[in-house]
């Protein structure tokens, strides 16, 4: 079962959890089709779908049978899967998400050990630096403006 977290940011916010994953030698990857077996690279967590990763960490590629291209398989890779699904009054609606397991061959098999320590550690420094909204399945940070506008 995956682990995620929902959101609602601003620009700012994104950079500053851009900066911490950096920081850590993170890097990003765009969801795109690309013309060799290696994924395209992304400056920045802005605009779109990307997958997190670190330099060395196992990523697999899925062949694309009506293209000539290829796709990163997110179920196999050692990625942590960032998304931004909308935006409202300069809010961001955004998430991480990451699946520690996938299935092969009918069973189970647990990815990097250490990267799921990783996007543990992520998670929380995320938890302690952006507010939970009550009865929402989502954090938010700025205070000064009242949640019910996002919606």
């Amino acid at each position: 079962m995956g682990k995620q977290i929902n959101f609602y940011l601003q620009t700012a916010d994104l950079e500053r959890i851009e900066g911490y994953l950096r920081k850590r030698n993170c890097i990003f990857i765009e969801d795109t089709i690309f013309e060799q077996a290696n994924p395209l690279l992304a400056d920045s967590l802005l605009s779109s779908k990307k997958y997190i990763t670190f330099p060395n960490k196992e990523i697999q590629c899925n062949t694309l049978k009506n293209t000539k291209g290829f796709r990163l398989n997110q179920i196999r890779s050692t990625v942590m899967e960032f998304g931004i699904y909308g935006k409202k009054n300069d809010f961001y609606r955004a998430r991480f998400f990451y699946e520690a397991t996938y299935s092969e061959n009918g069973e189970r098999k647990q990815k990097d050990a250490d990267f799921e320590a990783f996007v543990e550690r992520f998670f929380r420094w995320f938890r302690r630096n952006y507010t939970r909204v009550p009865e929402q399945p989502f954090f938010f940070q700025n205070p000064e403006i009242p949640i019910k506008e996002l919606f």
